[in-house]
């Protein structure tokens, strides 16, 4: 298996992002990233061996609101 995908959980801070966990349904980490109270990042990822090769945000969770 050369290529294969799994959906990210990141946490978004003013240091950066913090990964929290990656899986393999995208249900669980849905469910996963809207336990948080952070500001949460749910990423697409697709990899080949242990390169990254795409990236793709599904969902962004705990956005700061506009003054």
């Amino acid at each position: 298996m050369s290529r294969w995908e799994q959906f990210e959980v990141w946490t978004i801070s003013a240091a950066g992002r913090q990964w929290v966990g990656s899986f393999a349904d995208l249900d669980v980490a849905a469910a996963m990233a809207r336990s948080h109270k952070e500001r949460i990042l749910l990423l697409r990822v697709v990899y080949d061996y242990s390169k990254r090769l795409e990236e793709e945000v599904i969902m962004e969770i705990g956005l700061p609101r506009a003054s």
